[in-house]
């Protein structure tokens, strides 16, 4: 009795027809499952299996086919009970996530480079400005220095002189009120002219003794009264020499402690300017670029009133101009 095959074992016979001279039926040889041939009917037969490594049409791996002497490899092959047909691997997870970080980095480089473009345009847009403040202040320190020399051929008699308008000039400070740590005499300068000086371009005087009186004091009020009557020494016989040390000095000392108000309002008074810019522009005020505080001057306000002082502040902003 004949007996007839399972419905699996046919289904792997497939007639393969290529329309050509190479067409054939592939046919299980062997003892193995996995042994498959394929016999052409014509010329040019080649051999189908995974023998060698190769793998059979059921593992769905690739497959080398012979035509006569050319030899190629064939895509994956999935078995199914319509035939043969070519199957595509399964996606890779680690495929998938890398992709998916390679996008996600450009994105964040695009935004990156969005924000910094906008930057610098808005970087780009900014106006400079000045501002200014004043205060007009008393002095609060008097520096005046009174330079006297005496004159003479004999150098015991200039010494003597010059100690006598020394203790003149102390006396009238003191009698004004005037503390002895308050006054400070420099040491004398002697001077011998003929050491330089040959014949008839000899000065009359060989020697020229020197120093200077000051006073130094914070109470520039009595200060200014004992300078009205400086003319009491010249009476007394003594000469003094305001060219060569200029007069007295008046100074404002305090001006760490007016600084940050006259800051702040010069930083104000450029705010207003650049605001006033912004708008002739079409533009928003922004924050500040850069600062620069400047030069803090203090002069006398007039050349009558030299204890009265102006101290002037100039700041330079840089703003920014929004859209």
């Amino acid at each position: 009795m004949r007996h007839r095959r399972p419905d699996s074992a046919r289904d792997r016979d497939r007639t393969s027809s290529a329309g050509g001279r190479n067409c054939g039926r592939i046919r299980r040889t062997g003892r193995h499952r996995s042994a498959w041939r394929w016999r052409s009917d014509n010329e040019g037969a080649g051999i189908l299996g995974h023998a060698d490594g190769l793998s059979s049409p059921r593992t769905g791996a690739g497959v080398v086919a012979r035509y006569g002497s050319h030899a190629r490899t064939e895509p994956r092959l999935a078995l199914s009970t319509s035939g043969y047909r070519a199957m595509s691997p399964p996606p890779n997870f680690r495929t998938v996530a890398a992709a998916a970080l390679v996008a996600i980095g450009l994105l964040g480089a695009g935004w990156f480079a969005a924000q910094g473009m906008a930057k610098l345009r808005t970087d780009d847009r900014f106006v400079t400005v000045k501002g200014s403040a004043e205060r007009v202040v008393e002095a609060d320190l008097v520096v005046w220095p009174m330079s006297q020399t005496v004159g003479g051929d004999a150098l015991a008699a200039v010494q003597s002189g010059l100690d006598a308008n020394t203790a003149t000039i102390r006396q009238f400070l003191t009698t004004a009120g005037f503390g002895d740590d308050e006054i400070v005499v420099s040491p004398p300068r002697l001077e011998d002219r003929w050491a330089y000086a040959y014949g008839d371009s000899r000065p009359p005087e060989r020697y020229r003794y020197s120093n200077t009186v000051t006073l130094r004091t914070g109470r520039v009020a009595e200060a200014m009264a004992a300078l009205r009557r400086s003319g009491d020494i010249v009476a007394q016989g003594v000469m003094l020499n305001a060219g060569e040390e200029g007069g007295p000095q008046f100074e404002f000392t305090r001006l760490n402690d007016i600084k940050p108000e006259l800051i702040a309002e010069a930083t104000a008074n450029a705010r207003v300017s650049a605001e006033q810019f912004a708008k002739d522009s079409g533009a928003r005020l922004g924050g500040i670029r850069s600062a620069n505080q400047g030069v803090i001057s203090i002069s006398d306000r007039d050349r009558g009133s030299p204890h009265v002082k102006t101290v002037r502040v100039v700041t330079t902003v840089e703003y920014f101009l929004r859209d």
